[in-house]
């Protein structure tokens, strides 16, 4: 079998390159720079790609670059991460007491709507309108249904 050398290989006349618009700056990391409305344009973009944490970050770097930008500023702070604003209140006791009896008792009103108050069985029922008829609506008590 003959081996072919450099010489023996066709060579083809080559292309001659398209002309292409210029293109804009690139940033640092290789992408090119984006005006205020190209972030808006981009976190849209992942947003319906379900890219929820590049819109994120797509977000709070629009922010930080056009700080004026209503529009980028509303995303940043509907995408960013959420803030505890208020964490001075202690646990809430009468929740453990609450899953205590659910544990306990929980079995017996399988598929019944109950209501709790700090862990004891404030009254049980078919349907969630009965029950709040019979112990009435309170903000201190548990109401769930049961499976």
């Amino acid at each position: 079998m003959p081996v072919k050398t450099p010489s023996s290989k066709q060579t083809r006349p080559l292309k001659r390159r398209r002309q292409t618009k210029p293109r804009a700056p690139k940033r640092s990391s290789g992408a090119p720079a984006l005006s205020a409305q190209g972030y808006v344009r981009a976190i849209k973009r992942a947003l319906a790609e379900g890219a929820y944490l590049r819109a994120r970050r797509m977000s709070a770097e629009g922010a930080a670059k056009f700080p004026q930008d209503e529009q980028l500023a509303h995303y940043a702070l509907v995408l960013g991460l959420p803030r505890v604003h208020d964490a001075t209140h202690a646990p809430d006791p009468t929740i453990s007491a609450d899953q205590a009896w659910l544990k306990e008792n929980g079995a017996r009103y399988r598929g019944k709507w109950v209501a709790l108050r700090s862990g004891t069985l404030a009254g049980a029922a078919d349907s969630l309108r009965a029950l709040l008829d019979a112990v009435g609506q309170d903000r201190d008590t548990y109401y769930t249904k049961l499976f």
